[in-house]
């Protein structure tokens, strides 16, 4: 790796740090490594419909908020 790239992951591990520390987030690994293996097969998720679960779940947490 070159040294951007070194930076690049040095930042990403901190910025991972901060939200798992400091926020309160749950880590759930770095997906490159297995997007790369599905771009290779041409097996990608369609991320379209990940984004639509994941607004109308959002949505749905809102209105009982809202409630």
């Amino acid at each position: 790796m070159g040294n951007v790239g070194d930076i690049e992951r040095i930042t990403q591990n901190r910025v991972v740090k901060l939200f798992k520390e400091k926020l309160g987030y749950t880590y759930l690994g770095n997906w490159e490594e297995s997007l790369i293996k599905q771009m290779k097969k041409g097996s990608l998720p369609d991320f379209n419909e990940v984004w639509r679960k994941a607004n109308r779940k959002f949505r749905k947490l809102i209105e009982l908020l809202e409630n």
